[in-house]
């Protein structure tokens, strides 16, 4: 609709000087069906009470609504006696079963000598009544084969009193003609009714694949609007999906072990269903860490598991846990869920760490701070690992005698100690740190904690105590 127009500078018009002044308003209304409904435009009057009789002229003009189709073209005045306010303009407007956009004409008001006019023009806005389809996308299982006949129900805004015809044609997607049935053709939905279905096949099949989908597209007569030209059926392939349960394996310390790869399909399904399979190097490595193998899975009906079996190399090799990949395709009856799977060897050699000590350093002489160096569990092989002390706030020869060298675990120990002495002194001094460091362990072990520390306390008048997560300034207390 046109903007509708605003009030005219009415002072600078000496229009409000004292007189009355009449406008015009707008009328909104539905259209109707059929016969003729009334259109009540309101001329109104402001300002100063009328003293005398005025008379308006009105008239009605084209906008998009036109004169002997859409309303009856109406002209005359209207005439106020003193003491009035307002007055109605009626317009017979015609129902139709057309369905049409929205539509209005004008309403145009003159004065007279005794009537000054502020609002000239009104506007009769008219809504079209007819109903308008559409219809919602579906989604349905593809089926394993014939044809399976899927509803899509096509529907109207409201109940109407005429019968509505609906023109639909499928158009592919990406579901071609062939996994559906193209079809053309119209349904009739009658009056006082609001839906009518529309068949279309879906072809079925044992080819796994994407779901995938196709398009109707709905035209209507002339009694109805369109609300939406294109719905989408979405067809489902019903074929199960492959996967590998992930999983993690010991390596073992030699030779090869045969360890159970379980797949697993999304559900059961009524035919075989063979799945192929491959390894590939992730981060471990064929031939090293693992047996290359390729082969399939076959799925007996209605099974959802099913184990295939690998080989793992087992070896002596403090290393990281490693991950095999696989790769796997879909033989028949299935697709896979994701290409790619994986399964994990996790590393059975020891670890080794080392604690810290914390003491008082004494008043004179040497005291024992005992590190223990710790294997993370029973091995059958001796491990070897070497340590060595280092300055930090503490001093080699002054504060501590350093200490190095290499531990043997015996196979079963768990277990060493490294002993470094301390000096002691009458001297009031803060707390002071060496180093214990781990390194070059024997290739059958690993080192999970290689650093520790010693603090010496001081015990002697005051001292200041960092404390173990501390080590700065502020983070600690003095004792006396």
């Amino acid at each position: 609709m046109p903007s509708s127009l605003f009030l005219e500078a009415l002072e600078q018009r000496n229009l409000f000087s004292g007189n009355p002044v009449f406008s015009v308003s707008d009328f909104y209304m539905t259209e109707g069906d059929n016969g003729s409904a009334k259109a009540a435009v309101v001329v109104t009057v402001s300002g100063s009470r009328l003293k005398q009789s005025a008379t308006i002229n009105f008239a009605t003009q084209n906008g998009t609504a036109l004169a002997g189709t859409d309303y009856v073209a109406t002209s005359g005045k209207v005439t106020f006696a003193p003491g009035d306010t307002s007055k109605t303009i009626f317009i017979d407007v015609k129902g139709d079963h057309l369905a049409e956009s929205d539509e209005y004409f004008l309403v145009n008001i003159q004065g007279t000598k005794n009537a000054k006019i502020a609002r000239r023009q009104g506007f009769v806005n008219i809504s079209d009544n007819e109903p308008g389809v559409t219809f919602a996308d579906i989604s349905t299982n593809e089926g394993n084969s014939g044809t399976s006949l899927v509803n899509v129900t096509v529907g109207l805004s409201r109940i109407y009193d005429q019968d509505v015809t609906v023109n639909y044609a499928t158009a592919d997607g990406d579901a071609l003609a062939g996994a559906y049935v193209a079809a053309t053709g119209s349904i009739t939905i009658p009056a006082g009714e609001t839906s009518q279905t529309i068949q279309v096949g879906v072809i079925g099949n044992r080819a796994a694949g994407p779901d995938s989908y196709f398009a109707i597209n709905l035209n209507a007569g002339p009694n109805a609007h369109i609300l939406r030209s294109s719905g989408y059926v979405t067809i489902l392939d019903d074929e199960p999906r492959a996967s590998i349960f992930s999983s993690s394996f010991l390596e073992g310390d030699l030779g090869t072990t045969q360890v159970n790869i379980v797949l697993n399909l999304s559900g059961a399904y009524d035919e075989p269903v063979t799945v192929n399979y491959v390894t590939e190097g992730g981060t471990a490595s064929a031939g090293t860490d693992f047996l290359s193998a390729s082969s399939s899975v076959t799925f007996a009906p209605n099974e959802t598991s099913k184990a295939f079996q690998i080989s793992i190399i087992g070896d002596r090799f403090a290393e990281p846990d490693e991950i095999i990949g696989f790769t796997l395709q879909c033989g028949s009856n299935a697709a896979v869920a994701e290409e790619q799977g994986t399964v994990a060897i996790l590393d059975n050699e020891p670890r080794l760490s080392v604690d810290w000590v914390t003491d008082y350093e004494g008043e004179s002489g040497a005291k024992a701070f005992v590190f223990t160096v710790s294997l993370q569990f029973a091995y059958d092989q001796a491990v070897t690992v070497d340590f060595a002390t280092g300055n930090f706030s503490a001093i080699d020869g002054i504060d501590y005698q350093s200490n190095s060298g290499s531990l043997t675990f015996a196979p079963g120990d768990t277990a060493k100690t490294v002993t470094v002495l301390v000096y002691g002194n009458l001297i009031p001094e803060d707390t002071k740190q060496f180093s214990m460091t781990l390194s070059n362990a024997s290739l059958n072990a690993s080192i999970v904690n290689p650093l520790s520390y010693g603090s010496i306390l001081d015990d002697d008048g005051y001292y200041y105590d960092p404390g173990y997560g501390g080590g700065y300034d502020g983070g600690g207390y003095y004792y006396y």
